[in-house]
């Protein structure tokens, strides 16, 4: 996955964003490195690697890459979305997902599953 997304990386743009969002000690975020790959190509990287374990979404959660990150929250709404209870339960325990992420993720469930999810009362 990491070599696939590689392959679209603009160096060019890197660079701008590494000064843009001021990655040096006193900024945020701190330390960040940038392929600056356009976020449609992030998505159809993601489709490619659809069904990707989840512990190959944690490994890429836990870059320094921001586009590895996002590639990973992308293959992680997708596994949410298209799995059963367990796989939902499984990622709601390994990742404290973001609101906004878990929100997008369960929208189309059932309104009591997504009160429980919102609510953080499913195991």
């Amino acid at each position: 996955m990491r070599a696939r997304l590689r392959e679209h990386a603009n160096p060019k743009v890197a660079a701008h964003s590494t000064r843009f969002f001021k990655t040096g000690r006193a900024g945020y975020p701190s330390g960040d490195r940038f392929l600056e790959v356009r976020v449609p190509v992030v998505r159809a990287v993601a489709r490619e690697f659809r069904g990707a374990p989840l512990a190959a979404a944690l490994t890429l959660l836990r870059s320094r890459l921001h586009k590895e990150r996002l590639l990973a929250l992308v293959l992680m709404v997708d596994l949410f979305q298209r799995g059963d209870d367990s796989a939902r339960a499984a990622i709601y325990t390994q990742y404290a997902m973001p609101r906004t992420m878990l929100r997008y993720a369960i929208e189309k469930l059932p309104e009591p599953r997504r009160k429980a999810y919102l609510a953080g009362s499913v195991s």
